[in-house]
């Protein structure tokens, strides 16, 4: 039997889809993904200082760090798939061109066990960077002994800023 190709309308649109050219598309892109790496984004949680407050950039949304040791937390859970991580980036939005220096610190666990049963730490001094551009700052370092399943509590601290703002927009969790 001959393979017809679909045909909807949606108002005055005429969609046709083509099985045969979809399914090689399909492979296509799927042949450019590792299928061992997965990601997910971890949105800002709150901070508490004074010297901080919610900010919008163009079309981002971020926490604005306005002073130096201004901290953002994020938590998150890992995933029962997780076996080894790949990387963890914060990602920033700075408002200056200037160097930073930053802390991450974590404390991760299972369920039913202390809270900071494993602590790390992650930093980097005199970081450069320019007035509106984007950046990743890696912080894989401050995940010593993750395991699948752990509660982890972060906390990025802004140690140093000789002006400006730095927007944290989230952090990206790259695994295997």
């Amino acid at each position: 039997m001959a393979y017809v190709p679909k045909v909807w309308v949606l108002g005055e649109v005429i969609i046709k889809a083509d099985m045969d050219h979809l399914e090689t598309q399909y492979a296509e892109a799927v042949a450019e993904i590792d299928p061992a790496t997965k990601q997910f984004d971890i949105p800002v949680a709150y901070d508490t200082s004074a010297a901080a407050a919610a900010a919008v950039l163009g079309n981002s949304w971020g926490m604005q760090l306005q002073a130096l040791d201004t901290v953002c937390f994020q938590e998150f859970r890992v995933p029962h798939d997780f076996t080894a991580l790949t990387s963890c980036v914060i990602r920033v939005l700075k408002e200056t061109s200037n160097n930073i220096d930053w802390t991450v610190n974590t404390d991760f666990s299972a369920d039913g066990e202390a809270y900071n049963t494993h602590s790390d730490s992650d930093t980097a001094n005199a970081v450069a960077m320019v007035n509106t551009f984007r950046y990743e700052i890696d912080c894989s370092a401050a995940f010593t002994g993750l395991l699948a399943g752990d509660m982890v509590g972060m906390k990025f601290t802004l140690d140093a800023m000789a002006a400006g703002n730095l927007n944290i927009l989230g952090a990206t969790f790259t695994y295997s």
